[in-house]
């Protein structure tokens, strides 16, 4: 099923092009200087639609997170080999 809602996602963004969406990450505190100001972001990072998920990541993995809303236009994203 995960696998089927992945596919599902690349084409609906496929279909939308140049439209703006918004996800959210945790990121380690640590990190912060980096994410504030970067205009990419590194691969294979967690990202998710649902703010109360990525906010449930805080306390995650023994350190502190920042949440940090994302906002990206589709015309950017491709499919990864």
């Amino acid at each position: 099923q995960e696998q089927n809602d992945y596919f599902m996602l690349i084409q609906k963004l496929k279909s939308e092009p140049n439209k703006i969406i918004t996800v959210y990450t945790a990121r380690p505190t640590k990190d912060r200087e980096f994410y504030s100001l970067t205009k990419t972001l590194p691969k294979n990072i967690f990202l998710t639609t649902d703010f109360e998920d990525a906010y449930g990541r805080i306390s995650d993995y023994g350190q502190p997170r920042d949440i940090w809303k994302v906002l990206i236009n589709t015309k950017y994203l491709y499919l990864a080999d």
